[in-house]
């Protein structure tokens, strides 16, 4: 990866408004964390997406396809067939990058 790149991958700034609709509501949190832990190279089969994200959001199933539907409508998740997709591959490495510690996803209040 170039030089700008991780100069970018240091920053919040350029993700801020990915970061605003993780951080909407519980729900929201919960589809995207699903995708962080059982996900993989920024993508997720629908199925495998349901038991992670039930696992962590206690409301009801409804409130989370509602959830994702807002994300994919709003350009953060792009859906093709039963695959599920971060919009911007270069969120996908920031969201690796700092969201492996507990500590610094609650100070980003991104914690699950």
């Amino acid at each position: 990866m170039g030089t700008a790149a991780e100069r970018l991958l240091d920053l919040e700034g350029p993700f801020a408004h990915l970061l605003g609709a993780w951080r909407e509501d519980q729900a929201r949190r919960a589809c995207l964390w699903a995708l962080l832990e059982h996900g993989q190279g920024g993508a997720i089969e629908e199925e495998t997406w349901r038991r992670g994200a039930l696992r962590l959001h206690p409301g009801p199933p409804a409130d989370l396809d509602a959830a994702l539907n807002s994300l994919v409508a709003e350009g953060v998740m792009v859906r093709r067939a039963n695959t599920y997709r971060v919009a911007v591959p270069l969120f996908w490495t920031w969201m690796l990058r700092h969201l492996s510690s507990a500590a610094r996803a609650r100070s980003l209040g991104l914690a699950p």
